[in-house]
């Protein structure tokens, strides 16, 4: 999409009326034989400019069209702050940032994705978040990893906004030990993250098991309050 006027709100006006017309909700429903008689218009092989004017439209109301029956609706774009916010605004989720950045923007290609409530879809979930929350999910486990690696030069706000971590977690909340997390952290680095903060350590002692706290954390598998600040400086 080419927004010329941004801010304006054109764009989002008409993301609203594309995701309510893939909804059904601009369209009257029309019956199979309306359907049927529509389909089975034929144009004849010779037309004169006097039956031109009794040809059907190119072009027709989308109030008198039946949209297609889809799952979801997605967009591809150069990552910037601006364009993520706009999308994310409209609750489209990223599930793949491309690892190397353009050769002419600098921008790395990202796409996204938001799903539709259709019910009369066969097979559609009644919580249409449903079948994407596990690519989401596993999206952002990669990108979490990739980090320090293929987005280290990646703006840390616009990397904050991909991530779209948890800060607050309500006491209600089941509680994660870091015990649990053998794979990860180790009895070892559990006995120097004490140490450190008893004050017994430095902070290069510790400064290693730092990636890993993060990456715990941005995977909502450690429930720890944190504000922006603190988040943005992990």
């Amino acid at each position: 999409m080419l927004l010329r006027f941004p801010q304006h709100g054109y764009g989002s006006a008409a993301l609203d009326l594309l995701t309510r017309y893939y909804e059904g909700q601009l369209t009257d429903l029309m019956t199979e034989e309306d359907n049927e008689t529509k389909e089975n218009l034929k144009l004849p092989g010779n037309v004169t400019q006097a039956a031109a004017k009794d040809l059907p439209p190119l072009l027709i109301h989308l109030r008198d069209r039946s949209p297609e029956k889809i799952h979801y609706i997605g967009a591809s774009f150069g990552l910037t702050m601006d364009l993520f916010r706009f999308w994310r605004k409209h609750n489209f989720s990223p599930f793949y940032i491309c690892d190397t950045p353009n050769n002419i923007t600098g921008e790395h290609s990202c796409m996204i994705l938001k799903p539709l409530e259709r019910n009369e879809i066969e097979g559609t979930w009644t919580a249409p978040q449903r079948y994407l929350s596990p690519f989401y999910q596993c999206f952002r486990e990669r990108f979490a990893r990739s980090l320090p690696l293929c987005f280290r030069e990646m703006d840390y706000k616009l990397a904050m906004s991909v991530m779209d971590s948890r800060i607050n977690f309500s006491d209600k909340d089941p509680v994660v030990s870091l015990e649990n997390r053998s794979s990860m952290i180790s009895p070892n680095d559990l006995r120097l993250l004490e140490a450190y903060t008893s004050g017994l350590k430095d902070y290069g002692k510790v400064r290693n098991l730092v990636p890993v706290l993060a990456q715990l954390y941005f995977q909502e598998k450690l429930p720890i309050s944190l504000s922006y600040l603190m988040r943005d400086e992990n």
